[in-house]
């Protein structure tokens, strides 16, 4: 587990020098004109926890430290929001277990549905990230649509979106996955015949692992993939609409676009 400390508490010199000699009246009015400080001033947050799934490039456990394009961004919200952050990486399903039994940890990366609705606070999507079926070139065609390929063994990550959308779509074959990683390698040996992987992911991956990002083929659509940030459940609903803001803030300014090719030159940033 990484922590990021919240920033250090700032002196602030008094706006009077004493209240020696005030009066009843006097003092009462600077309590009062304190207050009114006190509560205009913005509050400050305490450390967050997450769990989150590696999901390279956008969830990236780089030996305990956070990195990758989810986990850039949310490092960029708690610096602008003055939070303090602890990130602690798992394999998806038990992340996924973690944090909706506990109201203090959020899920930094997940899809939102109906299941996992009143377990977070939402705020994104942090960016768009389609998922599709992946094949190689020269071994199997590339199916056209989901149900040419339903007799398939097709490898998706234990716990994630893929395979929800692929058992409402039919499927039978379905290979589960402890991480992404290892459906890149089934891929490669031709162990499964397909890949439901976000697009992004499956070509960083592929290029990580010394395969030939070339090789690969885009299938048909298994479901839009959403990336949000699951804030812990005790948020207060205030916190949670100023990280929203900040969030569009990012987006507006660039810094989301910019992280993105950071990780994936070239690559378009998905919309809401």
């Amino acid at each position: 587990m990484l922590c990021r400390n919240s920033p250090g508490k700032r002196t602030i010199k008094p706006l009077v020098p004493s209240v020696l000699g005030l009066g009843l009246v006097g003092r009462t009015a600077l309590a009062a004109f304190a207050g009114l400080l006190l509560a205009a001033a913005p509050a400050r947050a305490q450390t967050m926890h997450f769990v989150a799934a590696p999901l390279p490039p956008l969830v990236i456990d780089a030996e305990g430290k956070p990195d990758g394009i989810v986990l850039d961004v949310l490092g960029e919200l708690a610096e602008t929001t003055g939070t303090g952050l602890s990130v602690e990486f798992l394999p998806q399903a038990r992340a996924l277990y973690e944090a909706e039994r506990r109201s203090d940890l959020g899920f930094a990366g997940l899809t939102r549905n109906a299941e996992r609705e009143a377990s977070f606070k939402w705020v994104g999507p942090v960016l768009s990230d389609s998922i599709v079926l992946m094949t190689r070139r020269g071994v199997r065609a590339a199916p056209t649509t989901l149900e040419a390929a339903r007799g398939w063994s097709v490898g998706a990550v234990r716990g994630g979106a893929s395979i929800p959308a692929l058992r409402e779509a039919g499927y039978a074959d379905i290979v589960e996955l402890q991480d992404a990683e290892t459906g890149a390698r089934l891929l490669e040996t031709g162990r499964i015949e397909a890949w439901a992987t976000p697009k992004l992911s499956g070509l960083y991956l592929f290029r990580k692992l010394g395969f030939d990002p070339a090789s690969l083929e885009m299938g048909p659509l298994v479901r839009r993939n959403d990336l949000f940030l699951g804030l812990p459940r005790n948020t207060p609903d205030q916190i949670v609409v100023v990280w929203k803001d900040r969030l569009e803030r990012l987006r507006a300014n660039g810094t989301v676009a910019a992280i993105v090719a950071r990780y994936v030159p070239g690559a378009a940033v998905g919309e809401p």
